[in-house]
């Protein structure tokens, strides 16, 4: 229950500070660009700082490993579109192309620490975020909310329905 409330906050905030930030901008972009980005990586960030990071690693490399390479590239596939617009850098750095592997995959895996993926997450343009939730948003109408604070609001209970149980006994 403080969990919700208190992440409810932090959104809360998330959105007034980028709503604050994009009006002193002096970039060319929209202030709804910003807002979003900003609370994407907000909840990125928040989800990376909640959560075991070795722990979320170990088990997704398991994950990864236990897929046939049919089953690998079916799931590449529905993630390429989205990843193929990142910034040319980590394009490079992470050799994203078409005919990426599961061994590119682990290998990529493998390499990344919590504060690497932080710096990937402030790495991405807020451009980047809001195009993508806009593209999510028209491609799932039953996911679109009255607005966007809803719209936020979902995606973050559903990142903490998704989180890993705490074990017993550790807070």
């Amino acid at each position: 229950m403080l969990r919700c409330q208190l992440s409810k906050i932090l959104v809360s905030v998330i959105i007034v500070a980028g709503l604050s930030l994009s009006v002193f901008a002096q970039e060319k972009i929209s202030t709804e660009d910003k807002i979003i980005g900003s609370t994407c990586k907000g909840l990125f960030s928040m989800f990376l700082s909640v959560n075991d990071f070795d722990k979320l690693k170990k088990e997704s490399i398991a994950k990864v490993k236990k897929m046939d390479d049919v089953k690998f590239n079916k799931k590449y596939t529905e993630v390429y579109p989205i990843i193929r617009d990142l910034p040319p850098g980590l394009v490079e750095k992470y050799h994203i192309r078409k005919d990426f592997t599961r061994e590119d995959a682990l290998r990529n895996m493998a390499m990344m620490d919590k504060n690497e993926a932080f710096r990937v997450i402030n790495i991405i343009p807020d451009e980047f975020f809001a195009k993508k939730l806009k593209e999510y948003f028209a491609k799932n109408k039953n996911a679109q909310s009255k607005n966007f604070a809803e719209s936020v609001n979902n995606l973050w209970n559903t990142i903490l329905r998704k989180k890993p149980k705490d074990e017993p006994g550790k807070k």
